[in-house]
């Protein structure tokens, strides 16, 4: 059976509830808000699936709505 929510309802509509940080996050925020680490947020921007903004050579960050459309791609469907 299909987990109802991860399928069919993206991760924006839970703002209130998981706290979707309002502004932009660095790397280590970012790593740090999921828990996951550096090395994973790294190559999933190397290859494309999450988006960056380079504000100058060593300043990047992560938009909360690029991150939010990144972790509703990712979303996977659960059987129960």
């Amino acid at each position: 059976m299909k987990n109802w929510v991860t399928s069919h309802v993206p991760v924006s509509a839970f703002q209130s509830v998981i706290d979707v940080p309002s502004r932009p996050l660095t790397i280590a925020e970012l790593c740090e808000w999921l828990g996951v680490s550096r090395r994973y947020v790294e190559g999933q921007v190397a290859t494309g699936k999450l988006r960056v903004r380079k504000i100058s050579s060593r300043l990047v960050r992560v938009m909360p709505s690029d991150a939010a459309r990144w972790l509703d791609r990712a979303a996977t469907e659960v059987d129960a």
